[in-house]
């Protein structure tokens, strides 16, 4: 009898043993769950971001195009050098072609902001209304970027006088 209880309290204990290792490796996997469980919610994260990357990404790329054109449209307008000559030139010839005279036009101290140089001229005419106009809209719609800042328009004699305060850029290399 004593050797049946010996059995059986060692039966007891091994199983005891047995049900306190499996609760041990039961806790054991699912703190291993929990910690993946973590790991994969950040991965869903991160995989969601990225998704947002790639679609701004597809985003631009549909637009690339049009900026690179945008860009060589804009590059043709700000030319790399003053081109001083040529601006009076233009101004002049538009002038001409559109009824007006040039009276006269002076340049300002050049205004580096980074690499886009500020080039401020003022320039005077003598036409009509509608020569302005046409003057005008040449020098804004032109082949080099002139940024109108102020235009004052004033009776002389039989004509009128037009003065005009505006910017015109070039690129520093």
């Amino acid at each position: 009898m004593i050797k049946e209880n010996n059995i059986r309290g060692v039966a007891i204990v091994v199983f005891v043993l047995l049900i306190v290792f499996s609760g041990f490796l039961v806790a054991k996997e699912a703190f291993r769950i929990g910690k993946l469980s973590s790991e994969i919610r950040l991965l869903k994260q991160d995989i969601f971001n990225q998704q947002s990357n790639l679609k701004q990404l597809k985003e631009l790329k549909k637009t690339e195009e049009n900026l690179r054109q945008q860009y060589a449209a804009i590059k043709t307008l700000i030319p790399d050098t003053p081109l001083e000559e040529q601006i009076i030139l233009r101004i002049q010839n538009s002038s001409v072609t559109h009824s007006a005279s040039l009276a006269s036009i002076r340049f300002g101290n050049h205004k580096k902001d980074g690499s886009l140089v500020e080039i401020p001229m003022e320039m005077s005419s003598n036409g009509t209304y509608k020569s302005f106009l046409s003057m005008l809209s040449g020098m804004i719609y032109g082949e080099r970027l002139i940024r109108i800042d102020e235009v004052r328009l004033g009776q002389s004699d039989d004509s009128l006088t037009i003065d005009i305060k505006a910017n015109t850029f070039y690129q520093m290399p």
